[in-house]
Formats: C-alpha cells, structure tokens, sequence
C-alpha cells in the first residue's frame, strides 16, 4: 500500500451518510446502496472495513521486518505468520458476520417497505372506494331531485311569464 493511505481512512459518502438526521425518501435517494441502509450499518460496515485497512497496514509496516535475516528464523517467522493468519481470520469471520448482520437487515428494510408500501395501497384503496360511493350516492340523489327541480321552476316560471305578459300587454 502506498504511505498515502492511513489506517483511518476518511470517506466522505460514509461521513455525509452518519450525519443524516433520518433515513431519505424516495425523492432524495440516490442509486447507492449505502443510502438506503440505516446510520448503525454503515457504521459497523465502516468499523470492519478500518479494522481490514488496520491489518493491511500492518502487514505492510511489518514486511520490511521479515525481509532481514534476522527476521527469517523458522520460529520467528512461523510465529509471526501464525499471528496473521489468526488475526485475519479474526477480521473475515468479523466481516462475514457483519455482512450477513448487514444482509439481514436490509432484507427486514425491504420487508417493511413491503409491509408500509400494501398498507398505503389499501388505504388508498379505500379512500378510492368511499369517494367512488359517496360520488355514486350524491349522483343518485341528484336524480331522485331532478324531476322536483324541474317541476319547481316551471311552477316558478308560470307565474313570472303570466306577470311579464301582462306587464307587456
């Protein structure tokens, strides 16, 4: 690895994501799977991926070590390469765990978008049903009224068209 990279890596998307106040919304998302995930994922997924960058640097600072003749004595070299194997084991079945914890956890998300996203339908659904009811009462209504409408104006008019022709005459 180069000395450009620290065991502390700053990642902006991974700073912008933990200081967001609540999970977006459909409008704000982007096309990042990190924006759909809750603030404690990504922060166990940043952990895992320091503790990863942490061993790497240290496998890096210690490969000059290993180079010298000292450093090449069976014992020495076998203890050391057995401590790596141990911590790096220690790191993947950390970040196997995290991820299926990650996994699991996005699959419960999508399972609650399901769950919210059929509520919203049938919500929907019934607000649809008792507007289409209320519309076809009204209407009913209107037709139940009509003929009396009707029969009311021409009652009103007769006596207005009596009065205007005898005015008129």
């Amino acid at each position: 690895m180069n000395s450009e990279y620290e065991t502390r890596q700053q990642n902006s998307t991974l700073n912008t994501l933990k200081q967001r106040t609540a999970l977006p919304t459909m409008i704000d998302q982007k096309p990042n799977v990190l924006y759909t995930m809750p603030v404690q994922t990504v922060e166990r997924l940043e952990a895992v991926l320091q503790h990863t960058l942490a061993l790497q640097e240290d496998i890096r600072s210690s490969m000059p070590a290993l180079a010298t003749k000292e450093s090449l004595k069976p014992l020495t070299t076998a203890e050391q390469l057995h401590q790596w194997l141990e911590q790096t084991q220690a790191i993947n079945q950390e970040t196997y765990q995290a991820m299926g914890d990650i996994l699991s956890q996005m699959k419960e998300e999508q399972k609650r978008d399901g769950k919210r996203r059929d509520e919203f339908t049938r919500e929907l659904s019934a607000i649809q049903t008792a507007f289409q009811k209320s519309t076809q009462e009204a209407i009913s209504t209107l037709r139940r009224w009509i003929p009396i409408i009707i029969m009311s104006s021409a009652a009103a008019a007769v006596p207005v068209c009596i009065l205007m022709w005898k005015v008129l005459t």
